[in-house]
């Protein structure tokens, strides 16, 4: 129900293994928890399932402090646009920029570049990406490169950007 309970009206006494599944650990490519449990003759067997809020998986997946209000994952999804697969032989670069400052009458800035981690095929995450600030990623398969700009929003945690690049030539 909404308040996370649950119950099984009919069970045999025996051994049984209950699959617990969140969205956002699907997500993340973490696979569903599986609990063993023991029913016996009683009416009720507890079980307490406890799922990893977002912000503690990711921390747990990137390091404490690729989450914060300035920081969160973004994950790059990247598929074959003639036949919508991964696009397994592809490589993701990002980059952003960190500072601006004033010297004079003009202004430098000082811009960040981080290779994306490539987690399934087609999958890459970036831990530790900045918020609300344009970030450039350049997609590369074989010849071909694309260029794609996101953002990921001030209250997230964790973002997607879905991009769709042609069979390398």
């Amino acid at each position: 129900d909404s308040s996370g309970r649950f119950a099984f009206d009919v069970l045999l006494p025996g051994s049984y293994t209950v699959t617990a599944e969140a969205p956002h650990l699907s997500a993340l490519g973490q696979p569903p928890l599986r609990l063993p449990v023991t029913v016996g003759d009683s009416l009720v067997t507890p079980l307490r399932v406890v799922i990893p809020s977002q912000r503690s998986a990711i921390a747990r997946l990137c390091g404490e402090h690729a989450v914060t209000d300035a920081l969160a994952l973004l994950r790059v999804i990247v598929t074959d646009s003639a036949t919508l697969s991964p696009a397994q032989d592809a490589t993701v670069q990002a980059s952003w920029y960190d500072s601006f400052t004033r010297q004079g009458g003009s202004f430098t800035a000082a811009k960040t570049h981080r290779a994306a981690r490539q987690i399934l095929p087609g999958v890459f995450w970036l831990c530790a990406a900045p918020k609300d600030r344009v970030i450039v990623l350049e997609i590369t398969r074989g010849a071909r490169s694309i260029t794609a700009e996101t953002r990921i929003p001030l209250e997230a945690v964790f973002a997607d950007h879905r991009v769709r690049v042609g069979s390398p030539r």
